[in-house]
C-alpha cells in the first residue's frame, strides 16, 4: 500500500507541477526523499479509523501492515535537514489528499510534541478541512484550523499549497495543465 499510495501521490500532485521526486530512505534517518534535488522531506500515511475524525500516523507500526522502517513514529530533532513532512491520508488504501507540512510549523505548532521531536499519541492527529468543526473538540479544530492550509485532495489545491510554502514559484499555476486523474 506504502508503494501504491506514494506513486498516487507523485502522479497526482508531482508530476504535473513539474516536481521530481527521489527517494532517498536513508537508515536511521528520517529524511527519505528529495524534492526537485532542492527540498529534503519524510513522507508517511496516515490512515482514518471508524472511530475518530482526526487521521493517525501511528497505526502502522507493525499493527495493521508488514513491518517496516517506512510505518514507524517518526523522531526528529530540530536539526533535521528536511524541510517539509509530507503525510498522505487514506481512508482503507484510498487516498483522501496530502499535508505537506513544514517542519519549523510542526515545531512551532508542538505537532512533533516537545524540543525532542517526538509524536505523542495525542499531537500527532490530522484532520481534514472537510470535517464539520462542530464534530471536533476544541484542540481538534485549533489543530484543523492550522492544519487546513496546508492539505490538498486536488491538484488545484496541491498547486496553491506548494506556492505557499515555496516549492514551486508562483508562475507555475499557468503553466500546469489542470485536468482531473
Amino acid at each position: 500500500m506504502y508503494d501504491r499510495l506514494h506513486c498516487e501521490l507523485r502522479s497526482r500532485f508531482y508530476n504535473p507541477c513539474g516536481i521530481d521526486f527521489l527517494s532517498l530512505v536513508r537508515v536511521r534517518d528520517p529524511v527519505n526523499s528529495s524534492l526537485s534535488g532542492k527540498w529534503t522531506t519524510i513522507h508517511r500515511l496516515a490512515s482514518r479509523h471508524k472511530h475518530s475524525y482526526g487521521y493517525s500516523i501511528y497505526r502502522y507500526k507493525n499493527r495493521y501492515h508488514e513491518s517496516s522502517e517506512s510505518f514507524k513514529p517518526v523522531t526528529i530533532d530540530k536539526q533535521t535537514d528536511a524541510q517539509f513532512m509530507v503525510i498522505i491520508a487514506h481512508t482503507d488504501g484510498v487516498m483522501d489528499g496530502v499535508f505537506f507540512l513544514p517542519i519549523d510549523v510542526l515545531f512551532e505548532k508542538r505537532f512533533l510534541g516537545r524540543e525532542e521531536g517526538h509524536c505523542s499519541s495525542h499531537s500527532a492527529l490530522l484532520y481534514l478541512p472537510s470535517i464539520d468543526p462542530q464534530r471536533l473538540c476544541k484542540k481538534a479544530r485549533e489543530a484543523q484550523s492550522w492544519q487546513s492550509q496546508y492539505f490538498a485532495a486536488t491538484l488545484e489545491e496541491f498547486i496553491v499549497v506548494a506556492k505557499k510554502v515555496g516549492i514551486i514559484n508562483a508562475g507555475i499555476g499557468s503553466s500546469v495543465r489542470l485536468q482531473s486523474l
